[in-house]
C-alpha cells in the first residue's frame, strides 16, 4: 500500500487528494470528511470531563466549519492516526492511504510498499494549527513546536528502522512547482502499473492553498527556545537524514505532562497545577488572570483534580481551592 505521511498541516491531505485519483476511488482508503464519525464516537465514548474539556478548549468542534480549513477533504480512515496494525486482509500494492507520522510510528512494514513523506518549516506548521483553532477558539494559539519534534521524531525511529521506499516532499516545494515534483513522483514509482499519474494532477494545486507564509512566525512563548530544535529537524528531514533525527539531543528538555486548565482558559504543565494547588500566591495571580480573560473560575473544575485524583466535577467545584478564603 502506498501511504502519504508527514506531520498534521504539513499537506498530507492535499497530497492524498491527489494520491486517490492516481491509485483511483475505490482502491483508497480513506472518506473525505470522516470528522462526522469521529463526533459520533466520542460523544459515545468519552467520560463527562474529557467532554467538559473538549468543549472549553474548542467550542464548536462539531460544528461544520472544520470542513472550510481543507475544502479538498481531509481524507482521513481508521489507520490515518492509529497507524495500520491490525488488518483481515493485507492492503495490496495499488492500495493508498494517508497514515501520518505519528501514525506511521504505530503501523506494520508489512502493509506498507511506499511512504510519500510531506514537509514543512515548522512555524509554517504552527501557524495553520493556530490558525485551525481560531475557526473554534477566539485565542487559540500555538506556543510551541513540540508536537512537530514529537511525531517527527516517533516516524524517523520507524523510517530508520524498517527502510521503506521513501520519497521526500516539501509541501512549499509542491506548491512552487506542482508539475515538476509530481513528476518526480511518477519517476520514482514508474516501476509500479498505476490508474493514472501524479503529473496529471498538478491542477489540484493552487496558490491559494499556502495559507501561512514562509518561516511564518506564530504567536508563541519568548522563552521557548525549542523552535531551534523543530527547524534543525525540517532541514534532516529534507535531506532525509532520518538517522540523524533519532540520534540527535534535544537542546531542551521534553516538557512535562500538560493540562487545559478550564479556570485559566489555556493549556499548563502538570508542575504548575502541583504548584497550584500548593501556593497561595500563585493561586492570586491566576484568579486576577482569569478574572481578565472573563472566566467564571467559581464555577471551573480543576482539570488537574479530576484527572490525577478522580475527584469528579461536582466536587471540584464545590471544594474549589482557589477560592479558600471564599472572597
Amino acid at each position: 500500500m502506498i501511504v502519504v505521511s508527514g506531520c498534521p498541516r504539513s499537506g498530507t491531505s492535499l497530497m492524498s487528494s491527489i494520491l486517490r485519483e492516481v491509485v483511483g476511488a475505490e482502491k483508497f482508503h480513506g472518506s473525505k470528511w470522516p470528522q462526522d464519525a469521529k463526533i459520533a464516537r466520542f460523544k459515545a465514548t468519552a467520560d463527562e470531563v474529557d467532554r467538559y474539556v473538549r468543549d472549553k478548549k474548542e467550542p464548536g468542534w462539531d460544528s461544520e466549519a472544520y470542513k472550510d480549513l481543507n475544502p479538498n477533504g481531509f481524507w482521513e480512515c481508521a489507520w490515518t492516526v492509529r497507524g495500520v496494525q491490525r488488518y483481515d486482509q493485507r492492503p495490496g500494492p495499488l492500495e493508498g492511504a494517508k497514515v501520518v507520522s505519528q501514525g506511521l510510528a504505530n503501523s506494520n512494514p508489512e502493509a506498507i510498499s511506499r511512504v510519500i513523506y510531506m514537509v514543512r518549516d515548522p512555524r509554517s506548521v504552527a501557524k495553520s494549527q493556530e490558525r485551525l483553532k481560531r475557526q473554534f477558539v477566539p485565542d487559540g494559539t500555538v506556543h510551541s513546536p513540540e508536537m512537530y519534534i514529537k511525531v517527527h521524531k516517533a516516524a524517523a525511529a520507524w523510517i530508520e528502522k524498517h527502510k521503506p521506499d521513501l520519497r521526500v516532499v516539501d509541501f512549499d516545494d509542491l506548491l512552487e512547482d506542482p508539475v515538476g515534483v509530481l513528476s518526480g513522483i511518477d519517476d520514482w514509482i514508474s516501476d509500479v502499473d498505476l490508474p493514472g499519474s501524479f503529473a496529471d494532477q498538478s491542477t489540484e494545486i493552487r496558490q491559494r492553498l499556502r495559507r501561512s507564509s514562509d518561516h511564518q512566525t506564530p504567536e508563541q512563548s519568548e522563552e521557548d527556545d525549542s523552535w531551534e530544535d523543530a527547524e534543525d529537524i525540517y532541514e534532516m528531514l529534507k535531506a532525509g537524514d532520518f538517522a540523524g533525527i533519532v540520534k540527535r539531543r534535544r537542546k531542551k528538555p521534553d516538557p512535562h505532562r500538560n493540562y487545559f486548565c478550564t479556570r485559566l482558559g489555556t493549556q499548563v504543565p502538570a508542575a504548575m497545577c502541583r504548584f497550584c494547588l500548593e501556593d497561595e500566591t500563585t493561586r492570586q495571580n491566576f484568579k486576577l488572570t482569569a478574572k481578565q480573560r472573563g472566566i467564571d473560575w467559581r464555577t471551573e473544575p480543576c482539570v488537574f483534580e479530576c484527572k490525577e485524583r478522580g475527584i469528579s466535577m461536582v466536587d471540584s467545584i464545590a471544594s474549589n481551592h482557589w477560592d479558600n478564603a471564599k472572597t
